[in-house]
C-alpha cells in the first residue's frame, strides 16, 4: 500500500512540475520536447528530488511521443534525447552534426539527413547550449 501511495505522489508530483505536460501531444513541429523535462534542475527547483522528477518525466515523454507516434501511423521518436550543436553553429558546421527543432541531423554533401537508430527510431535531441544541468 505505502509503494503504491508513493509512486502515485511521485506522477502526481512529476504533473505539477511539468504543469499541463501530461497531456501534451507529440509534435512533429518545431519542438520534440513538449514535456520540457530539462526545466526540472536542482538549481531551478531547489529541490533535490528534480534529478528524479526530471527522469520520470523523460521516461513519459518518450512513451507519450511513442504511443502518439503509432497511433497516428507516423515513424516513432527515439527514447533518449541527445544533446548536439544548434544548427549554424561553428561547432555544428566542423562535426557535421546538428539538432534542428529537436531532430538530429547529418550533413551531407547535397544536404541534411535525418538520424535514425537501431531500431529506426527517428533521433530526438536537444541544443547544447539549452543544457543547464
Amino acid at each position: 500500500m505505502k509503494t503504491r501511495l508513493s509512486l502515485l505522489s511521485l506522477r502526481l508530483s512529476a504533473a505539477l512540475a511539468c504543469g499541463s505536460c501530461l497531456f501534451a501531444p507529440a509534435s512533429s513541429a518545431a519542438d520534440t520536447t513538449p514535456f520540457q523535462c530539462e526545466r526540472l534542475t536542482i538549481a531551478k527547483t531547489r529541490s533535490w528530488i528534480a534529478p528524479i522528477l526530471r527522469d520520470f518525466c523523460n521516461n513519459q515523454e518518450a512513451r507519450n511521443a511513442q504511443a502518439v507516434a503509432k497511433i497516428l501511423g507516423k515513424p516513432r521518436p527515439s527514447t533518449k534525447v541527445y544533446l548536439l550543436p544548434a544548427y549554424g553553429s561553428a561547432e555544428a558546421k566542423r562535426t557535421g552534426l546538428a539538432c534542428v527543432g529537436g531532430t538530429a541531423m547529418r550533413r551531407l554533401a547535397n544536404g541534411w539527413e535525418q538520424l535514425r537508430d537501431q531500431q529506426h527510431n527517428w533521433v530526438r535531441c536537444r541544443d547544447l547550449s539549452e543544457n543547464s544541468l
